[in-house]
Formats: structure tokens, sequence, C-alpha cells
């Protein structure tokens, strides 16, 4: 049984995660607010993924959540959804910036990279069309080292990456989303 323990940012979409993890057979869950993470620190090794949700606003608005996903590096298998993906670029020393016109609602189509991992994206049908929602993305300037792009947005933005030595993976995008056609199998490759 994977144990996955799901941090809210207290974003409505966060409930469509909620239903796909709940809708498989193989997963048990906890969703946690993400100001209740420091007193329940415990938690954390009772799970082996967590699932770092979207949220409003940027990612330092939640003072617990960078702390979290480096006291996991090592030990997690994480997925960040938009702000978790910004969130994760942040904890290894990257940056985001503020979109000049921000998506929400918009339906894009992603470009697989060469040269980042492929796990999430395996045996998905070309095209990819995603849902996006947001006003940040992860700076491809100041993207650390240790991260690899994994997909491009049509506006050459960072769609999706990854960590190169630890089981750590963040999508720009809404696999949740209805507009995300492929997105469960998204979300089931991160878990395979």
């Amino acid at each position: 049984m994977k144990r996955i323990l799901i941090i809210n940012h207290h974003d409505s979409f966060v409930y469509n995660l909620v239903q796909i993890i709940r809708e498989r057979t193989d997963c048990a869950y906890k969703f946690i607010n993400t100001e209740d993470l420091d007193e329940n620190l415990s938690l954390l090794k009772d799970y082996e993924y967590i699932l770092l949700s979207p949220g409003p606003g940027h990612p330092e608005e939640f003072p617990h959540l960078i702390p979290t996903i480096l006291r996991c590096v090592e030990t997690h298998s994480i997925l960040g959804v938009c702000l978790g993906m910004q969130a994760i670029a942040l904890a290894f020393g990257g940056k985001i910036e503020c979109l000049p016109k921000p998506k929400h609602g918009h339906k894009s189509r992603i470009t697989i990279s060469d040269n980042g991992s492929r796990k999430l994206f395996e045996g998905l049908s070309a095209p990819i069309f995603v849902a996006r929602y947001h006003s940040w993305v992860v700076s491809k300037e100041h993207l650390p080292s240790c991260l690899s792009i994994d997909a491009y947005d049509e506006d050459i933005n960072i769609a999706a990456l990854s960590h190169k030595k630890y089981p750590i993976w963040g999508v720009q995008f809404h696999p949740e989303s209805v507009i995300t056609e492929q997105g469960r199998a998204i979300i089931d490759n991160w878990l395979k």
C-alpha cells in the first residue's frame, strides 16, 4: 500500500487531487493543511510519498513548505503541483518570476525535454495538453544545477522539472484538471 501525505495550500483544486488518489486501490492518504505541518512533523515518517498541492500566491507565503521539502529530500518521493513545483525550485536555490500575463484556465501544449526525466510522461500519447492556472513560473536562468527541465509549455516556460538525484518532481500545470486530458496517467507515473 502506497502511503501519501497530501499537503493542502488552500486551493480548490486540491480536492480533485484527493479524489484521484482516493480512487486508487493501492493508496492510503492523509490530508493536512500546510499551517499544521510544524505540529505534525512526526507524521512524515508514516508516509513514503508527499503531494504538494497548488495554492494561491507565492510559495514563501507558506513558511512551513520549503523546510518540509528539505526535510524530506532523502526519504520521500515528492510531487509538487503548480505552487508545489515553484516551492521545490525555491527549496534548492532557484527563483520564480511573475508572468507578464497570468495563465488562468489556459489550455497549453507541452513539449517533453530531451535532457530531463521522462518518468511522469511515460506512455502518454502526443500531443500532451495541460491546464495552466498560474501567475508565477520557475526562472530558467536561475534554475539550480541539481534540477532538470522535463517539459516546456508553449511559451517556453518550465512546465515540469525533476531532481537529478532524488525522487522529486514538479509540474507547473494541473494534472487534476479536466483540461489536462492525461492528468491521471501523470499521477499514476509518479506513483510507479
